[in-house]
Parts: C-alpha cells; sequence; structure tokens
C-alpha cells in the first residue's frame, strides 16, 4: 500500500473476516461487498481516503462486562421508548391529559409505556412503585425518574440518556426536554424506577 500526498490510499484488496460486528465509519470510499461463509464480509475497493473501524463488543465480552442477552433486550426496549416519546416533543401540558394532544407527566409516561405493551398505572403516586429501584449512578434510557416537587414524590419523566430525560413539566411548559443536573430537578431528585430489567 502507498499513501500520495496524504489524500488517498489505493488497496487492491481488503478483507475482513471477522467472528463479531465491525462498523466503519468511512469519509470516502468505493467497495463492493460481498458475504462470506456465515459472518464473514469481503470488501473489495480501489479507493479509500479515510476509515476508521470499531469493533463492537463480542457476546463474550458482553457478558463479562455484567450485560448478558436479557440486559442488552431490555437496553434495547429503553432505547424504543425514549424514541417514541421524542415524537411528544412540544406538545402542550394539561393537568389530567393522558395524550397523544396533551399530557401531564404520568399521562405522558403511560402513554408512551403503553406503545410498548407496558401497562402502567395513571398516577406519579402509584408509577413510583412500579418496575425495579435503580441508584441514579446507574440509569439507563427508559428509566423512569422522579421528583419531589410538591414535598412527595409528585413528579415523573422518563431518563433518556448523558443526564437528561424528557418529561411533560408543567402548565405553560410543554414536553420538553431537562438536565438531571438543573438545579430544580438536581434538588429534588427522589428515585428512579427500570420497568424493563
Amino acid at each position: 500500500m502507498k499513501i500520495k500526498n496524504n489524500r488517498i490510499m489505493k488497496c487492491v484488496i481488503t478483507t475482513f473476516i471477522f467472528s463479531g460486528v465491525f462498523l466503519i465509519n468511512m469519509q470516502h470510499a468505493k467497495a463492493d461487498t460481498t458475504l462470506t461463509h456465515n459472518r464473514g464480509i469481503t470488501i473489495k475497493t480501489s479507493e479509500l481516503k479515510t476509515a476508521k473501524v470499531i469493533k463492537a463488543p463480542s457476546d463474550s465480552e458482553t457478558v463479562s462486562n455484567g450485560e448478558d442477552s436479557a440486559s442488552r433486550g431490555a437496553i434495547s426496549k429503553g432505547n424504543e421508548v425514549v424514541n417514541y416519546a421524542y415524537k411528544f416533543l412540544g406538545k402542550p401540558y394539561v393537568y389530567g391529559a393522558v395524550g397523544p394532544n396533551a399530557f401531564d407527566c404520568s399521562g405522558l409516561t403511560q402513554y408512551v409505556y403503553n406503545k410498548f405493551g407496558v401497562d402502567i398505572s395513571r398516577t406519579t403516586y402509584t408509577q413510583v412503585n412500579v418496575g425495579t429501584k435503580v441508584d441514579k449512578s446507574n440509569l439507563r434510557a427508559g428509566d423512569l425518574v422522579f421528583f419531589n416537587t410538591e414535598g412527595s414524590i409528585s413528579h415523573v419523566g422518563i431518563y433518556i440518556g448523558n443526564g437528561e430525560f424528557i418529561h411533560a413539566p408543567r402548565s405553560g411548559k410543554p414536553v420538553m426536554v431537562s438536565s438531571l443536573c438543573d438545579g430544580y430537578y438536581s434538588e429534588r431528585y427522589a428515585t428512579a424506577r427500570r420497568i424493563f430489567c
């Protein structure tokens, strides 16, 4: 292989046969791919400017990190919940509303989870008892997060990752994303519950 002007790398045939999953992020590539055997792919390329190859963990690596296939399924479901909840960003807050055109906080969580065949109770006061308790330091997408906004647990949202959650805050504030680090929510954070274990 020769690199000319640090811009174009020419390869005759590059073969990748792997047992795990590879993600290839290329700015520019011309390639033909051929599936070989059960898990091998041959990539023939004539022009390649830049390439970054990232190996996803194999099943054994994932299990060694404390996750099994059930955990991965739960994580996937949590991400689906979050993606669905995003559809309601900007919908107005209306006390007692259960969607799809308006929500209160627990109406939003109930509506979103119902889409995935999970029938959670209607109010924040009862939703705080569903699923399994999870530490704040171990939150993952799809977990319900609860707050003491009125002296007791009275507000709920759906954790979306990166310290943020989606919720229907109050009158005058539509469904939106907020941060757990925000002073108001940080001071009032109470607990979290995991629906998909």
